[in-house]
């Protein structure tokens, strides 16, 4: 968790990359997985590049993690949507499951 508040992208890849379980885990009293906090934290092209990588083996491997809500009911693509990360970022098929 620190490292997505210190936007730390190359801990947070490490991280997944030996607990790839990791990314179906809430790590907040929230409720919160670490797809939803990393879309709440800072967005960099370094962040959306992760993302993608994220989303894309999450979507091959087990796509219902992207379904995972939060106590608010709000999954990782809802945050997304509701900030409009998506368009501000000129990505607009970051969470486009259709490929």
């Amino acid at each position: 968790m620190r490292a997505i508040q210190e936007n730390n992208v190359k801990a947070q890849k490490d991280f997944l990359d030996k607990n790839p379980e990791a990314v179906r885990d809430e790590i907040d009293d929230f409720g919160n997985t670490i797809f939803h906090l990393i879309i709440q934290e800072f967005i960099s092209s370094t962040t959306i590049k992760l993302l993608e990588e994220l989303v894309s083996k999450v979507f091959n491997d087990s796509p219902e993690t992207l379904k995972i809500s939060n106590v608010a009911g709000m999954t990782a693509i809802d945050i997304a949507v509701s900030t409009d990360i998506a368009v501000s970022t000129g990505n607009t098929k970051l969470f486009d499951s259709s490929g």
